[in-house]
């Protein structure tokens, strides 16, 4: 059952100026995250470990960037560390680890003549999936002897990327309101899907002046593939709408219970028994998938609001960064009695799918 592991309340640590910002964990048990902040151009590795009596680790910084950094990816064996922003960087900046266990920048990949908005690693580390203001996705090989693929299709701006679990397909989001799943291996859109997004949540963005920074999007147009991968997940306003793979036919899910909710982030948690959302006034609900109903609310109580909220892969709990520029943890986030988000589900293969399938959707008339 879920225990009290993780902080019971959000702790801000100062991470970088105020601004359009993300973060992303890293693998395996090494409780780290890397976030980036657009203002100050910069990236930071930081220890989410916190022991009794032990002073907190400073936090590693990546002062590459001439200019605003806004996207993160580290590989899914850790090895690799990918960030991007301003056009003005001279593309996608790679980093590997050395020997001393710390990123070493190695080259620049995936140069757009506008700015990156967001990056992701296949499953396999081979490839970095590369969405920026431009209308094709590109899709790089982290050997630099093999080329880059460039995917067509999308009508504006890229917004947001995730790969399934096997790296046969990878999913995105654009400023033309569709999601489109594509087979990089073959080259081509495999399912387009229009109207996925209201128009305005698509392609509004942040006025000059405004603390988010001149141009930054107002809603991250959020994905996420369930752990088995057999369905893709999306905020769509005030609903989550769940697609099958392969067949691609919609499951409806549920309502987000509010009629003015603008949401703009959802994660499946690691063992797919609970569904994080986050929307565009920073309020982060934990769902229970076979439910259907929200478990917990959380939104910062020092007033700043999150920009992004994940699942901590180790604890009860979420990861999040604010729109300060800080980030921390809050705990607690599914009750005692409950298995938690982090614990793995002890049944084979087919079980496990059949009750994550369960978030199919609902019967004709339920509300």
């Amino acid at each position: 059952m879920a225990p009290a592991t993780g902080p019971k309340n959000y702790a801000n640590k100062n991470a970088h100026m105020t601004g359009f910002g993300t973060l992303c964990t890293f693998p395996g048990a090494s409780r780290k995250i890397a976030t980036c902040g657009g203002v100050d151009q910069m990236v930071k590795i930081h220890s989410m470990e916190q022991k009794e009596g032990v002073e907190e680790a400073e936090s590693e910084q990546i002062d590459h960037f001439g200019h605003g950094v806004w996207a993160v990816a580290v590989s899914c064996d850790g090895s690799m560390l990918a960030a991007g922003g301003s056009r003005e960087n001279e593309g996608v900046a790679l980093f590997n680890k050395n020997d001393d266990d710390e990123f070493q920048f190695e080259r620049n990949v995936g140069r757009s003549s506008l700015d990156t908005r967001h990056l992701a690693f296949s499953p396999t580390s081979t490839l970095l999936a590369i969405a920026s203001d431009e209308q094709d996705i590109l899709v790089t090989e982290s050997d630099p002897a093999k080329g880059t693929t460039v995917l067509e299709g999308h009508r504006g701006g890229v917004k947001y990327l995730a790969w399934d679990t096997e790296g046969k397909y990878l999913a995105s989001s654009g400023s033309d309101a569709t999601v489109r799943i594509w087979d990089p291996k073959a080259k081509k859109e495999v399912k387009c899907i229009e109207k996925a997004f209201s128009k305005t949540a698509a392609s509004a963005t942040f006025a000059s002046g405004s603390e988010e920074g001149d141009g930054m999007p107002k809603n991250r147009c959020g994905l996420s593939w369930s752990p088995v991968g057999n369905q893709l997940a999306f905020a769509s306003g005030d609903r989550v709408r769940v697609f099958e793979r392969e067949t691609w036919v919609e499951k409806e899910a549920f309502s987000l219970g509010d009629p003015n909710a603008d949401c703009s982030l959802v994660q499946f948690s690691p063992n797919g028994s609970y569904l994080l959302t986050l929307d565009t006034n920073g309020l982060a609900i934990v769902w229970d998938v076979m439910e259907k109903e929200s478990l917990s609310r959380h939104e910062n109580p020092k007033g700043n609001e999150f920009q992004v909220a994940v699942f901590d892969p180790d604890f009860n709990g979420l990861i999040v960064m604010s729109k300060d520029g800080g980030y921390g943890s809050v705990g607690d986030v599914v009750a005692d009695d409950k298995v938690g988000p982090h614990e793995m589900l002890d049944l084979d293969d087919d079980l496990e799918a059949e009750e994550i399938k369960s978030f199919d959707g609902m019967d004709d008339g339920e509300e």
